[in-house]
Protein backbone atom coordinates (compact mmCIF):
# COMPACT_ATOMS: atom_id res chain seq x y z
CA UNK A 1 0.00 0.00 0.00
CA UNK A 2 3.25 2.15 -0.79
CA UNK A 3 3.36 3.43 3.04
CA UNK A 4 -0.27 3.80 3.46
CA UNK A 5 -1.85 1.09 5.87
CA UNK A 6 -5.20 -0.44 4.07
CA UNK A 7 -7.61 -0.12 6.84
CA UNK A 8 -9.23 -3.18 5.01
CA UNK A 9 -6.10 -5.38 4.74
CA UNK A 10 -5.67 -4.83 8.46
CA UNK A 11 -9.40 -5.98 9.12
CA UNK A 12 -9.04 -8.72 7.55
CA UNK A 13 -5.32 -9.97 8.86
CA UNK A 14 -7.18 -9.50 12.43
CA UNK A 15 -9.93 -11.43 11.33
CA UNK A 16 -7.51 -14.62 10.70
CA UNK A 17 -5.26 -13.87 13.28
CA UNK A 18 -8.04 -13.66 16.09
CA UNK A 19 -8.77 -16.91 16.06
CA UNK A 20 -5.43 -18.16 15.53
CA UNK A 21 -2.76 -16.32 17.96
CA UNK A 22 -2.35 -19.44 19.98
CA UNK A 23 -0.52 -20.77 17.01
CA UNK A 24 2.04 -17.70 16.39
CA UNK A 25 5.13 -17.33 17.75
CA UNK A 26 6.77 -15.41 20.73
CA UNK A 27 8.01 -13.23 17.65
CA UNK A 28 4.27 -13.68 16.03
CA UNK A 29 2.92 -12.18 18.62
CA UNK A 30 5.21 -9.22 19.47
CA UNK A 31 5.58 -8.25 15.66
CA UNK A 32 1.21 -8.59 14.90
CA UNK A 33 0.68 -6.03 18.23
CA UNK A 34 3.81 -3.86 16.60
CA UNK A 35 2.68 -3.72 13.26
CA UNK A 36 -0.87 -2.94 14.12
CA UNK A 37 0.21 0.17 16.43
CA UNK A 38 2.67 1.13 13.89
CA UNK A 39 -0.20 1.42 11.50
CA UNK A 40 -2.52 2.88 14.01
CA UNK A 41 -5.09 0.39 13.11
CA UNK A 42 -7.05 -0.82 16.36
CA UNK A 43 -7.57 -3.77 16.76
CA UNK A 44 -9.11 -4.16 20.45
CA UNK A 45 -10.32 -7.81 20.11
CA UNK A 46 -6.83 -9.16 18.68
CA UNK A 47 -4.68 -7.01 21.30
CA UNK A 48 -6.61 -8.57 24.38
CA UNK A 49 -6.58 -12.14 22.57
CA UNK A 50 -2.40 -11.63 22.25
CA UNK A 51 -2.06 -10.70 26.09
CA UNK A 52 -4.23 -13.24 27.18
CA UNK A 53 -1.86 -15.65 25.10
CA UNK A 54 0.67 -13.91 26.37
CA UNK A 55 0.14 -14.06 30.14
CA UNK A 56 -1.74 -17.39 29.99
CA UNK A 57 -4.82 -16.30 30.73
CA UNK A 58 -5.89 -18.01 26.57
CA UNK A 59 -7.65 -21.37 26.68
CA UNK A 60 -7.58 -23.82 24.33
CA UNK A 61 -9.65 -26.67 23.83
CA UNK A 62 -10.61 -26.45 27.46
CA UNK A 63 -7.35 -26.60 28.70
CA UNK A 64 -5.19 -23.19 30.61
CA UNK A 65 -2.50 -21.83 28.45
CA UNK A 66 0.68 -21.31 30.14
CA UNK A 67 2.29 -18.07 30.33
CA UNK A 68 4.68 -17.45 27.36
CA UNK A 69 5.77 -14.03 28.47
CA UNK A 70 9.27 -16.18 29.67
CA UNK A 71 10.18 -17.29 26.20
CA UNK A 72 9.87 -13.74 24.76
CA UNK A 73 13.00 -12.11 23.21
CA UNK A 74 14.03 -8.80 25.49
CA UNK A 75 13.15 -7.23 21.70
CA UNK A 76 9.95 -8.65 22.03
CA UNK A 77 9.29 -7.61 25.06
CA UNK A 78 10.00 -3.78 24.46
CA UNK A 79 7.56 -4.20 20.96
CA UNK A 80 4.99 -5.54 22.99
CA UNK A 81 5.09 -3.02 26.05
CA UNK A 82 5.26 -0.38 23.43
CA UNK A 83 2.45 -1.53 20.92
CA UNK A 84 -0.14 -2.18 23.76
CA UNK A 85 1.08 1.78 25.20
CA UNK A 86 0.51 3.03 21.50
CA UNK A 87 -2.48 1.14 20.72
CA UNK A 88 -3.97 3.45 23.98
CA UNK A 89 -6.10 2.60 27.04
CA UNK A 90 -8.86 0.81 25.68
CA UNK A 91 -6.26 -2.66 25.40
CA UNK A 92 -4.78 -1.90 28.41
CA UNK A 93 -4.20 -5.15 30.30
CA UNK A 94 -2.71 -4.38 33.66
CA UNK A 95 -1.36 -8.95 33.73
CA UNK A 96 0.62 -8.52 30.89
CA UNK A 97 2.04 -4.91 31.79
CA UNK A 98 2.89 -6.58 35.16
CA UNK A 99 4.35 -9.91 32.99
CA UNK A 100 6.54 -7.58 31.06
CA UNK A 101 7.58 -5.52 33.92
CA UNK A 102 8.53 -8.78 35.88
CA UNK A 103 10.41 -10.07 32.64
CA UNK A 104 12.52 -7.04 32.42
CA UNK A 105 13.67 -6.85 36.13
CA UNK A 106 14.76 -10.60 35.60
CA UNK A 107 16.38 -9.84 32.21
CA UNK A 108 17.50 -6.16 32.59
CA UNK A 109 21.35 -7.25 31.85
CA UNK A 110 20.26 -8.10 28.37
CA UNK A 111 18.29 -5.40 27.24
CA UNK A 112 19.95 -2.44 25.02
CA UNK A 113 19.78 1.03 25.13
CA UNK A 114 16.54 1.05 22.52
CA UNK A 115 15.11 -1.70 24.38
CA UNK A 116 15.02 -0.42 27.54
CA UNK A 117 14.13 3.51 26.58
CA UNK A 118 10.88 1.72 24.39
CA UNK A 119 10.22 -0.06 27.50
CA UNK A 120 10.06 2.92 29.83
CA UNK A 121 8.29 5.05 26.97
CA UNK A 122 5.50 1.95 27.28
CA UNK A 123 5.42 1.77 30.78
CA UNK A 124 5.23 5.71 31.49
CA UNK A 125 3.02 6.41 28.42
CA UNK A 126 0.16 3.97 30.40
CA UNK A 127 0.99 5.82 33.41
CA UNK A 128 2.15 2.58 35.32
CA UNK A 129 5.73 4.01 37.30
CA UNK A 130 6.77 0.90 38.97
CA UNK A 131 9.27 2.51 41.17
CA UNK A 132 11.95 -0.71 41.44
CA UNK A 133 11.21 -1.26 37.48
CA UNK A 134 12.85 2.51 36.73
CA UNK A 135 15.15 2.26 39.22
CA UNK A 136 16.38 -1.39 36.96
CA UNK A 137 16.27 0.64 33.65
CA UNK A 138 18.03 3.82 34.83
CA UNK A 139 20.47 2.09 36.29
CA UNK A 140 21.17 -0.33 33.58
CA UNK A 141 20.68 2.81 30.90
CA UNK A 142 23.86 4.62 32.64
CA UNK A 143 26.54 3.39 30.82
CA UNK A 144 24.63 3.13 27.64
CA UNK A 145 22.99 6.37 27.33
CA UNK A 146 25.67 8.21 24.69
CA UNK A 147 24.59 4.96 22.23
CA UNK A 148 20.83 6.60 22.06
CA UNK A 149 19.81 8.12 19.33
CA UNK A 150 18.93 11.41 19.54
CA UNK A 151 15.23 10.49 19.48
CA UNK A 152 15.91 7.98 21.95
CA UNK A 153 17.14 10.41 24.28
CA UNK A 154 14.56 12.74 24.24
CA UNK A 155 12.14 9.75 24.59
CA UNK A 156 13.93 8.25 27.55
CA UNK A 157 13.93 11.51 29.36
CA UNK A 158 10.41 12.22 28.46
CA UNK A 159 9.16 9.01 29.98
CA UNK A 160 11.67 8.89 32.87
CA UNK A 161 10.47 12.58 33.89
CA UNK A 162 7.04 11.47 32.99
CA UNK A 163 6.97 8.57 35.64
CA UNK A 164 8.25 11.18 37.75
CA UNK A 165 11.97 9.64 38.37
CA UNK A 166 11.15 6.91 41.07
CA UNK A 167 14.49 5.87 40.75
CA UNK A 168 16.95 5.92 43.36
CA UNK A 169 18.26 9.82 44.22
CA UNK A 170 22.01 8.96 43.30
CA UNK A 171 21.16 6.89 39.56
CA UNK A 172 18.22 9.57 38.73
CA UNK A 173 20.68 12.54 39.25
CA UNK A 174 23.19 11.06 37.41
CA UNK A 175 20.84 9.81 34.86
CA UNK A 176 18.98 13.25 34.14
CA UNK A 177 22.77 15.22 33.97
CA UNK A 178 23.97 12.51 30.96
CA UNK A 179 20.79 12.48 29.39
CA UNK A 180 20.84 16.32 29.88
CA UNK A 181 24.29 16.87 28.69
CA UNK A 182 23.88 14.47 25.61
CA UNK A 183 21.13 16.38 24.63
CA UNK A 184 23.21 19.49 24.47
CA UNK A 185 25.72 18.02 22.77
CA UNK A 186 23.83 17.16 19.95
CA UNK A 187 22.09 20.32 19.89
CA UNK A 188 25.06 21.92 18.84
CA UNK A 189 26.72 19.32 16.73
Amino acid sequence: TAGVPSARLFDAIAHEAFPRVYGFTTQGLANLVWAFAKAGIPADALFLAVAREATGGATVAGEQRRPRLSRFTTQELANTAFAFARAGTSVRDDRLYAGIAEQTLARIGDFNEQEIANTAWAFASVGIAKPALFDAMGGALLPMVSQLSSHGLTNTLLAFSKAGWPMRRDRGAELRRLLAEQVETRAHA
